[in-house]
């Protein structure tokens, strides 16, 4: 899961805005450390525990204010920091090492947690990796005519998924052998209708042998059993 904040948390939006009030009063600079840390005082009370993070804080604005200038001062970003995410959705599980449903992005408000929603803001996101649900192995047959890929193994199910992300999960392992796995329409998932007979027809099966899923289906899996519904 990665964690983000669309503004800053009370204690880091303080310091911001006191920040913002010395940059004008020195016409376009920041003061040392020394006057900020004066201007502080007045709200040490207030930002409570946080008050020993303010000046390590201030040092981080002041290395991003000489990269990029006053914007870094606003309490609010001046893009969509989950967009921006979200649009290299793929890439980022790519690189992270994900299923191409692993990754949530999340604001941190609605974490519940007082450690997330005080240590994250705007570009500052964290992530938190989490343990992979328990799962079944399936294997997959492909039965259409003249393709060259004909089967793929040791796919991971997980209890709640659903067909969509297991197609996805599926294409991720076929894109290194079959091109036209990028294109998720063209891959269709079928279930035996008889689990004991279907297995042990060579294919082309007939269309009665088969069930097809709906994207939406959700599996269950009993990991102890080793089947999956």
């Amino acid at each position: 899961t990665v964690w983000i904040a669309k503004a800053y948390p009370t204690w880091q939006a303080t310091i911001l805005g006191v920040l913002r009030s010395l940059y004008c009063e020195k016409r376009g600079a920041l003061p040392d450390n020394a006057a900020v840390s004066q201007a502080l005082k007045p709200h040490m009370k207030d930002l409570g525990k946080q008050a020993k993070r303010a000046m390590p804080f201030v040092q981080l604005v002041r290395e991003r204010f000489a990269a990029n200038g006053q914007h870094v001062l606003d309490a609010k970003l001046d893009f969509d920091e989950q967009a921006v995410l979200e649009a290299n959705y793929e890439y980022l599980t790519a690189n992270l090492g994900l299923d191409a449903d692993g990754l949530e992005i999340c604001e941190a408000a609605a974490s519940g947690d007082a450690k997330i929603m005080e240590s994250v803001c705007p570009l500052e996101p964290m992530i938190v990796y989490q343990a992979a649900k328990p799962a079944v192995n399936v294997s997959f047959v492909n039965t259409a005519l003249g393709s060259g890929l004909f089967s793929v193994n040791a796919v991971p199910v997980h209890d709640g998924d659903t067909v969509d992300q297991l197609a996805k999960r599926l294409l991720k392992s076929c894109r290194t052998s079959m091109l036209a796995a990028e294109v998720i329409d063209d891959l269709a998932l079928y279930r035996y209708t008889d689990p004991v007979v279907g297995p042990r027809t060579l294919p082309p099966l007939p269309a009665k042998s088969l069930a097809v899923l709906a994207a939406g289906d959700k599996f269950t899996v009993d990991v102890t059993a080793g089947k999956i519904s």
